[in-house]
């Protein structure tokens, strides 16, 4: 079987360089820390960040060589080859939270580093996402965005696993082709970015979900994986 995450990264815009945004549902996290170990290891050097908030590293371990919570720690540092690094603002009002820093300094951040990936989006734990007006937060000089959502709501009524969502319809192949070309769904965010959507099976694989994800009219490329075990199903 494929590997997922050596698989995107053949999709990226640039092989070399380029700065990743993670939209979407539950499983942005895991990409993030996946995706960064990943690049480390082929070399990279690699910074994780965030444009809205993720949780805080004092509770959630990114794998990250170095950690920085603040703008003086960030920019007064040069990465290394082959090195990961997670910047995001340390807030005593919210001690589980980590917050965005401003996009400035990202940018700046961004020309130091192979890559620089960014949680982008918000969905409590929920495994899809309509958005409002306020997100994704997709910077302007992202290369690329990477929209994930789960699978294991389909079959099942959408407000129960879709964050926004609070009509009686079931997530089926009508509803994920919805999903996909709706304004505020899948999409948001990618528009004159280079795309790519991941279809996450967080247990174990289901040929009876996936058929439901193919039938669908979706974007391209759409990755049917597991991302915690880096397991690439296919691409359609």
């Amino acid at each position: 079987m494929d590997k997922f995450l050596s698989s995107l990264f053949d999709h990226l815009s640039s092989s070399s360089s380029g700065v990743v945004a993670i939209t979407g549902g539950g499983g942005k996290t895991t990409l993030m820390v996946s995706f960064a170990s990943f690049l480390k290891s082929s070399g990279y050097s690699v910074l994780m960040s965030t444009s809205t908030k993720i949780e805080s590293p004092r509770y959630f371990d990114y794998k990250a060589d170095k950690v920085f919570t603040s703008d003086p720690e960030a920019l007064g540092y040069m990465p290394e080859k082959g090195e990961s690094v997670l910047f995001a603002l340390g807030n005593d009002l919210d001690v589980k939270k980590a917050f965005a820093p401003d996009d400035e300094v990202l940018h700046i951040l961004s020309k130091r580093y192979d890559y620089l990936l960014i949680e982008a989006d918000g969905s409590r734990h929920l495994p899809m996402k309509i958005h409002t007006m306020r997100d994704p937060v997709v910077p302007e000089y992202a290369s690329d965005v990477v929209n994930v959502f789960g699978v294991e709501g389909i079959g099942d009524k959408a407000y129960s696993y879709v964050f926004g969502e609070d009509r009686d319809v079931l997530i089926d192949e009508s509803y994920l082709s919805w999903y996909f070309s709706t304004p505020e769904g899948a999409g948001k965010g990618t528009d004159g970015i280079n795309a790519m959507f991941v279809a996450s099976f967080k247990g174990a694989w289901s040929e009876e979900k996936a058929a439901v994800v193919k039938a669908s009219k979706h974007p391209s490329p759409l990755f049917l994986s597991s991302i915690k075990e880096d397991e690439l199903y296919g691409i359609c």
